[in-house]
């Protein structure tokens, strides 16, 4: 039989009917429903107490100098958020026993030598990765944890882009251990604010 009989053939013209007004009309909805986009992820600045922060930037003379790279060289640095400038250096006192105008030479040579990076304590520290201001991931941190090697440290060479490693909430004292790939591994104890480290 070439030909369906009447009923048959009304019955499908009245369904392919019913389905392109349907798929019209459901058109027509999402055209005109607003757009269901992945939300943008947080921007909010940090907690107004001064958060410790292992950052990238050009940095200061001596520490720059000590670790065998230019001023003009942006390298990892720790220094302060949360205040007036974005990051305050403070002087501390490397391995060596000289002093550092911040530890970012230490970092710096421990992440581009293969070494590794750590929060010792305290176990609450709190690792959060931001770049360009924008939270981009967050992680708990506990004593010992595996924090940055050079294959998770973005290369610090860019100068309209400054990615940071940031440590929240700013505590008493935090204990970071470097452990560069050419030299025995040290501890950095970071005082905050006017606390001092035992």
């Amino acid at each position: 039989m070439r030909n369906g009989s009447p009923i048959t053939t009304g019955v499908l013209g009245l369904t392919l009917a019913v389905a392109v007004a349907a798929s019209l009309t459901a058109c027509a909805w999402f055209a005109g429903s607003p757009r269901r986009e992945t939300p943008a992820v947080a921007s909010t600045s940090p907690d107004p107490a001064p958060s410790l922060v292992l950052g990238c930037g050009t940095g200061f003379g001596a520490s720059a100098a000590d670790s065998g790279l230019s001023d003009a060289h942006p390298i990892w640095s720790l220094g302060w958020q949360g205040v007036s400038d974005g990051m305050t250096p403070y002087v501390i006192t490397g391995p060596d026993g000289r002093e550092w105008n911040s530890v970012k030479a230490p970092i710096s040579v421990a992440a581009s030598a293969g070494g590794s990076v750590r929060v010792v304590s305290p176990a609450s520290a709190r690792l959060v990765v931001a770049t360009a201001q924008v939270w981009a991931q967050a992680a708990e941190v506990s004593p010992l944890t595996y924090i940055a090697t050079a294959a998770d440290l973005p290369a610090c060479d860019a100068v309209d882009a400054y990615p940071s490693l940031i440590l929240a909430p700013a505590l008493a004292c935090v204990t970071i251990r470097v452990a560069p790939a050419s030299r025995s591994p040290y501890e950095v104890h970071v005082p905050v604010g006017s606390s001092d480290c035992p």
